[in-house]
């Protein structure tokens, strides 16, 4: 099995208060064949590192678009729960600052992969619902994270 590296903490800050571990610290760490519980952990952190790589928008792979990327989730799940999506409530899954989400909403809309819905009782109030081909988009990349779970836990057995 590859080694991977792992970043310990240290006990010596370096200067400053918000100071972090120090890489160059790293040991690397090559988990023990008779310990399921280290080659579960690491089996899991490659699965998570390759569902943010495998997104299905470029612009929401890695660590950039996190906010638009949990908005499309959680219309994702509303639609599969048979629930509506209003703004506000995107705004909330998104977990930044309201004008912020305001801003995601509306990149979300222009680049077609959300369309916005008034609400016919409340003018007040827009509902959210992903575009078919979005829709598409993360059925797939579910179904594809799927399969490398059961890929994973069929090679661990």
């Amino acid at each position: 099995m590859t080694p991977w590296t792992a970043v310990a903490e240290t006990e010596r800050p370096r200067s400053g208060s918000n100071a972090r571990p120090d890489p160059g610290n790293a040991a690397p760490v090559t988990p023990a064949p008779n310990n399921p519980a280290a080659s579960a952990k690491l089996a899991v952190v490659k699965w998570f590192i390759s569902l943010k790589d495998s997104r299905p928008i470029p612009e929401l792979r890695g660590s950039t678009g996190e906010a638009g990327w949990d908005m499309l989730l959680d219309l994702y799940l509303g639609e599969l729960l048979g629930r509506k999506t209003s703004v506000t409530s995107a705004c909330i899954a998104s977990r930044v600052p309201p004008t912020t989400a305001l801003r995601h909403v509306n990149a979300l809309c222009d680049a077609g992969w959300v369309e916005r819905d008034r609400d016919k009782n409340d003018a007040r109030r827009c509902w959210l619902k992903l575009t078919p081909h979005m829709r598409g988009a993360i059925d797939r990349y579910l179904e594809k994270a799927v399969g490398n779970v059961l890929d994973v836990l069929k090679a661990d057995l």
